[in-house]
């Protein structure tokens, strides 16, 4: 992922502070959240085939 605006944090194993021009790579299957301080827009790079209904959301704030 790559920050492309805004300000928040990553949280993977540790909660760390990510910002505009941060890349951030999620390793395969590692539970992971994002959270905005600044409204945050994300671009998202997936490499190889995947399906969005492989997702299982843990905690989701907005019921999606």
């Amino acid at each position: 992922m790559v920050v492309l605006s805004g300000e928040g944090y990553a949280i993977l194993e540790e909660k760390q502070n990510i910002q505009t021009g941060d890349e951030i790579v999620i390793p395969k299957k590692a539970v992971h959240r994002l959270e905005a301080i600044i409204d945050m827009k994300i671009l998202e790079i997936s490499f190889r085939v995947f399906d969005e209904l492989d997702i299982k959301r843990l905690e989701d704030d907005y019921v999606r």
